[in-house]
């Protein structure tokens, strides 16, 4: 399997190749921050990291959002074009009304 593109415009926060790892060290940090076990001297640059992390992971959900959106619509197009499924015959041409005069 590929590794999944990563968006044009978004900073990948250093030492970061995918989400779930973003996650994981962004879960580290909030528990190292709920725990009390932040030096002072440290928490201002773990809670930076957190901030970038956190950005990164909702710009990273958001592509995926778009993207799953475009799936599920290309899929709709698909149906709709199936015969017997939707409103379009083999040919792509709407099927004539039907004649409630015809035998």
């Amino acid at each position: 399997m590929s590794k999944p593109a990563k968006p044009s415009g978004v900073a990948v926060p250093s030492g970061i190749d995918s989400y779930s790892q973003a996650v994981e060290e962004l879960e580290t940090i909030l528990e190292r921050l709920d725990d009390g076990r932040i030096d002072v001297d440290l928490l201002t640059a773990e809670v930076g990291r957190a901030a970038e992390l956190l950005a990164f992971c909702r710009t990273r959900l958001a592509v995926a959002d778009i993207a799953v959106e475009r799936i599920v619509a290309t899929l709709r197009t698909e149906e709709d074009l199936v015969p017997g499924r939707g409103t379009l015959t083999e040919d792509g041409v709407d099927p004539p009304e039907p004649n409630p005069d015809a035998p």
